[in-house]
């Protein structure tokens, strides 16, 4: 008995059968030899079998080929993997460099603002001191105003009186009154 599964069904063969002549089984089964026959006579078994190499040496080919683009597509993942790294590093490195040119350029503004502020600082006293010695000028010029206004009235009114007192005057401060030559 014999099993045979072809396309899913199984049609299962009892051998006796087939070598009975007076059943169908057996001139199938002649049919198939007479058939398998012709076609080896014929070289068909050579060209199937050459098609078969053919295809199989194809496929081999396509395997192969298949092979290399699959290690040139590694080596290419691998070379952008590389270049990413390093874009990367260099993206980091660009960061802090630009990180640190911040940095020097806060520091360096922050110095020129301190100096900006000491010489406004001192430009300021400085115009103090002047506004102090202009007003210290014009109270002295006034007090000088005022005093020769007051002396003009006292001699104006009493010319004799005050002479006594400008020589007691001159008498305690004789080096302011004299030249030095």
């Amino acid at each position: 008995m014999i099993t045979l599964i072809a396309a899913g069904a199984s049609v299962t063969i009892d051998i006796p059968e087939l070598l009975n002549p007076g059943g169908p089984e057996f001139y199938v089964l002649l049919a198939m030899l007479v058939f398998l026959a012709i076609v080896w006579r014929v070289g068909a078994f050579g060209q199937i079998t050459k098609n078969l190499d053919a295809r199989a040496a194809k496929i081999r080919k396509d395997l192969e080929s298949a092979a290399e683009l699959k290690a040139e597509a590694e080596n290419l993942l691998a070379t952008f993997a590389d270049r990413q790294a390093e874009a990367e590093k260099e993206a980091a490195r660009i960061l802090e460099d630009a990180r640190r040119e911040a940095e020097r350029i806060r520091s360096e503004s922050a110095r020129a603002l301190e100096a900006e502020i000491r010489r406004k600082t001192a430009q300021a006293e400085q115009r103090i001191a002047q506004a102090e010695a202009a007003a210290e000028r014009n109270v002295r010029e006034r007090a000088v105003d005022l005093a020769i206004a007051t002396a003009r009235t006292a001699f104006a009114e009493r010319p004799g009186a005050l002479d006594g007192m400008l020589e007691q005057a001159i008498e305690k401060f004789p080096d302011r009154w004299q030249r030095q030559d």
